[in-house]
């Protein structure tokens, strides 16, 4: 069954256009209940901080995604994953990285599995190989929104379905990452509209393009000015904004 939690805020802007290039913003992490645990101390543990700390971090310095494993044992091996936004700076990504790699353990303590999203990147690990080809099927979704309605917005759904419908196809090429900034005009009301799309690079173009059909079905009907949703497997955000 698939599982949907929905947050709502006022503001979103202090999320998606607010925070500085530099600061990083938590939103939600992931812990899964059927998965046993470690134990202090154990070689899982240190094959867990090898792997966050030291190869994810470093390959975050120069590359956006990276799903690195550690351990020669599988009993101990640990098989990570991290994914920043398509639109982060290289050392705002390693900054991200960081800090989700120190969180990720405090929200999910002793966790053999965990995942963790902020607005920037998204981390995870498992003890399960090639565990990020293996959601086919959208399941854990968030979304985070601006609640303040626009006298248009029944007007401008079709927009909006319109720039996915264009980005989609764009996020299943090798980069699995899509972005676009419209001028609108609904009702001689000048907007921008900007929207971003992204999935794993590891998922295949019909696996990315599920997840984020799945995705957009969980976006409120409503049509909030300002829409993120991540998933384990992609995410997609946009935002009616006004002209400078």
């Amino acid at each position: 069954m698939t599982l949907i939690l929905i947050i709502c805020l006022l503001v979103l802007s202090i999320i998606l256009v607010g925070v500085k290039p530099s600061e990083v913003t938590y939103m939600t992490s992931y812990c899964p209940n059927t998965t046993s645990d470690y134990t202090e101390g154990s070689k899982f543990q240190f094959n867990l901080n090898r792997l966050l700390y030291r190869l994810m971090y470093n390959n975050a310095s120069h590359s956006v995604y990276a799903n690195p494993s550690v351990g020669e044992i599988d009993d101990d091996k640990v098989h990570g994953l991290y994914l920043c936004r398509g639109d982060v700076a290289p050392k705002d990504c390693q900054k991200c990285i960081d800090i989700a790699s120190e969180r990720i353990q405090r929200e999910c303590p002793l966790k053999k599995q965990a995942i963790i999203w902020y607005d920037q990147c998204l981390v995870r690990y498992s003890d399960i190989p090639n565990f990020a080809s293996t959601y086919n099927v959208p399941s854990y979704y968030w979304i985070v929104y601006n609640t303040e309605s626009f006298s248009w917005m029944n007007q401008v759904k079709g927009i909006s379905d319109a720039m996915f419908d264009n980005l989609t196809p764009k996020a299943t090429n090798d980069l699995k990452y899509a972005e676009s900034f419209d001028e609108i005009t609904p009702l001689s009301l000048s907007q921008k509209l900007y929207g971003m799309v992204q999935c794993i690079p590891d998922l295949s173009a019909e696996d990315c393009r599920a997840c984020l059909e799945g995705a957009r079905s969980v976006i409120p009907k409503s049509i909030p000015r300002e829409c993120r949703v991540v998933h384990e497997s992609c995410h997609l955000s946009y935002q009616f904004k006004n002209p400078d």
